[in-house]
């Protein structure tokens, strides 16, 4: 199962999200700012390059991770951590892991959830997905 939580700022909590994203850097991870994609280890003095962030994954541990995105009124930071049982607000699920390729030759791992949706609960479809490392770097 699946615990999903978010945290969401306005657009003039840019400070608060840059403290939020300074808290990450220890994990592995990426961060799209306006002017630049950088990924572990190269975060640490991002925003000193310019520009506000757009998009963010970090895997925190091996069962959290916390996605950010940019939106119209703000950010949000979701948190997606997988705990023993359904109950509560974790939704049971089902797991799929996947890698991608990045531009840079590294391999993104994600798991990729699927279940059913409230407003259709026969239908089985792709729920959501976390970022969970990196694999290793194709030449």
């Amino acid at each position: 199962a699946v615990h999903v939580s978010h945290e969401a700022f306005g657009p003039r909590d840019l400070g608060r999200v840059v403290e939020r994203v300074n808290g990450l850097l220890s994990a592995e991870g990426w961060l799209r700012l306006q002017s630049d994609v950088l990924a572990t280890p190269a975060l640490a003095g991002a925003f000193e390059k310019g520009g506000a962030p757009v998009a963010g994954e970090w895997a925190v541990s091996p069962s959290e991770s916390v996605l950010l995105r940019q939106m119209p009124d703000g950010w949000t930071f979701w948190t997606y951590r997988e705990v023993l049982a359904a109950g509560g607000d974790a939704r049971a699920v089902l797991a799929q892991d996947c890698e991608s390729l990045a531009r840079d030759g590294r391999v993104l791992c994600y798991r990729v959830y699927w279940g059913t949706r409230d407003t259709d609960p026969a239908g089985v479809c792709r729920l959501f997905q976390r970022f969970v490392g990196y694999g290793r770097k194709v030449s």
